[in-house]
């Protein structure tokens, strides 16, 4: 019997061979536990009155298959958790002390597969036929392709197949050259079996779907059979093994540059966790360099670098010091790296990003307001979106140009953005049914408190001229596309955003304007239907005829007057207060005085 891998293959050469069928663990396991119980005491202080039962009620227990981490047991596993759950039942181990051994099973395993590939390859050396040099590099490529599989699955997990395999083959390079320089490694084009692959490295098939092109496309994705492998694997490589740091960093660098997000972002998060184990090495090996980087992906690729270590409670200040020392720096590269890292909205507490995002966005000469509007529609899509539309109400109520640019362009942006491109599944849980929405519409119908501040940005980017072509498009495409069987039916959001939005005759008038234009569209005219629809999503009035605003009953409030903004204690509405001047565009005095 021969392991599963490329050492079978010249063992097998020539003779037939078999897969040998993985051993019933499962059974196994409850046998030994078995075993384990009736060579223990049977009554005592501390052990139950059915140990078995107890025993197999820990064996299902969902915390304790976490803490395993593996799918699959091995004969050796299964003996040492037996042992283990069978200790805790007779009252030898504490909960603790058993989650703790269940959790060193997969590094275990990882350090059994990294063990030796050194001395392996010095013994292919010494009994190698031909030169020494290209005996040397031939084998140091063989031998080291498994640990190259390991380690590329552990950080492209779930992934497509043939992504992990590529990224494999180069890593396999960099391994070898750093372990042979003299020589150039040989690459197998017809060596690979994956069924023994997919054996070694405990790993499986699936079908899936990977993006492409901006498109889900079918694919066969490949990953661990157990989820603490890929954690255990990146350990075991970053914590015993120094030497190859230097080649992993390398391989890491030419992932960043893969445009195919399934590969850099998670090479990305992979290094994040590796730099939280050795933040100095990481930083000065990874993050620097691409933080300052021309190249866009690689300034994301430092952005998501951090705030993956960000995520860890030990980090976190860390993180936040050093973004906001990248704010006030001269570089812009550092600048906007800083803003993607803050939007992410785990590297500082939300008031104190959106400071540094103001200070990005509105410092004179060299002021980043695209980056820094991404970051605040980012943190909008957080837990703390209230305190990010207060601050976008103060920054559309400033005296100050910049600061009013940054606001508007936040609230344009935050119009386009649909909920998939910045939600985050941990932050936001409630938004997860809302992948295809605008944000805006999203917030307003699952936060429904939140639609009387959204409305007041909005109305104030549709009454500003050099914002109000933008606005209306997004208003445009909003109307458009609710319920046109195309997309996500988003009735709700309209209907919870568009009254907010339209509150006086004023208004009224604007949409019966931008509804008539969308009807007399030459080339996609909106069905009157839908328009009338939408005007009663928006009025709660039911047209008559052909005119989708219908009769439009007479406000008791002032002429001019817009009502108090919602969501906000009852401030008017930002663009009210200005007056004159730039300041004054968007208001209403403004206009009639026009």
């Amino acid at each position: 019997m021969v392991a599963a891998g490329p050492t079978a293959t010249p063992l097998l050469s020539g003779r037939y061979g078999l897969i040998c069928p993985p051993a019933p663990t499962e059974a196994l396991l409850r046998a030994r536990i078995a075993a384990h119980l009736a060579a223990g005491p049977t009554a005592g202080a501390g052990v139950p009155d059915d140990p078995t039962a107890r025993a197999h009620e820990l064996v299902d227990d969902a915390e304790l298959r976490s803490a395993v981490g593996l799918e699959d047991l091995r004969p050796a596993e299964a003996e040492l958790l037996a042992d283990l759950v069978a200790a805790h039942v007779l009252g030898r181990l504490s909960r603790a002390e058993l989650l703790g051994g269940c959790a060193s099973l997969a590094p275990q395993q990882a350090q059994e597969w990294f063990a030796g590939a050194d001395r392996e390859i010095v013994d292919a050396t010494a009994s190698g036929a031909g030169s020494p040099e290209r005996s040397a590099s031939r084998s140091a490529a063989a031998v080291l392709h498994p640990t190259a599989s390991r380690i590329a699955l552990a950080v492209l997990n779930g992934a497509a197949h043939s992504a992990v395999a590529e990224a494999a083959r180069l890593l396999t390079w960099e391994l070898a050259v750093a372990r042979d320089p003299d020589s150039t490694p040989a690459r197998p084009l017809f060596c690979d079996d994956p069924v023994s692959d997919l054996a070694s490295l405990r790993a499986e098939l699936t079908e899936g779907e990977v993006e492409t092109a901006g498109v889900r496309a079918p694919a066969r994705i490949v990953r661990y059979r157990g989820s603490a492998l890929s954690g255990a694997v990146l350990a075991e490589v970053w914590d015993r093994h120094h030497p190859a740091r230097e080649p992993v960093v390398r391989w890491m660098r030419l992932l960043a540059d893969d445009p195919r997000p399934e590969i850099w972002v998670r090479a990305a998060l992979a290094s994040g966790e590796l730099c939280a184990r050795d933040f100095a090495t990481g930083y000065e090996k990874l993050v620097r360099p691409m933080a300052t980087a021309a190249a866009t992906r690689r300034r994301a690729f430092a952005a998501t670098v951090l705030d993956q270590v960000a995520r860890h409670e030990s980090h976190r200040k860390v993180v936040h010091e050093l973004v906001h020392d990248w704010t006030r720096s001269h570089s812009a590269h550092l600048c906007w790296t800083a803003a993607m890292v803050l939007g992410f909205g785990h590297a500082a507490p939300v008031e104190a990003a959106l400071d540094d995002l103001a200070r990005i966005g509105t410092r004179e000469g060299d002021a980043e307001p695209p980056i820094a509007s991404h970051g605040v529609v980012r943190l909008l899509a957080g837990p703390d979106d209230r305190a990010v539309l207060r601050r976008l109400g103060e920054w559309t109520a400033d005296q100050r140009v910049p600061h009013q640019d940054l606001g508007l362009l936040a609230v344009v942006r935050l119009a386009v953005t649909e909920v998939g491109e910045v939600w985050d599944g941990e932050a936001s849980p409630d938004l997860g049914g809302y992948l295809e929405w605008p944000l805006p519409l999203a917030l307003a119908a699952a936060r429904p408190d939140r639609a009387g501040p959204l409305a007041d940005l909005l109305w104030t980017a549709l009454h500003t001229p050099r914002s109000s072509e933008a606005a209306t498009d997004c208003l445009e495409s909003w109307l458009r596309t609710a319920d046109d069987g195309g997309g996500p039916d988003t009735r709700a959001g309209l209907a919870a955003l568009l009254p907010a939005l339209v509150r006086d005759n004023r208004d009224r008038r604007s949409l019966d304007w931008l509804l008539r234009r969308m009807m007399n569209d030459q080339d996609e005219p909106l069905p009157k239907a839908r328009a009338s629809e939408l005007w009663h999503l928006a009025t709660g009035d039911r047209p008559a005829g052909d005119r989708p605003a219908g009769d439009r009953p007479t406000s008791d409030r002032p002429a001019g007057a817009r009502p108090d903004g919602a969501g906000r204690g009852g401030r008017d509405r930002p663009a009210d207060r200005r007056e004159g001047g730039r300041t004054g565009e968007g208001t209403r005095e403004s206009e009639e005085r026009g």
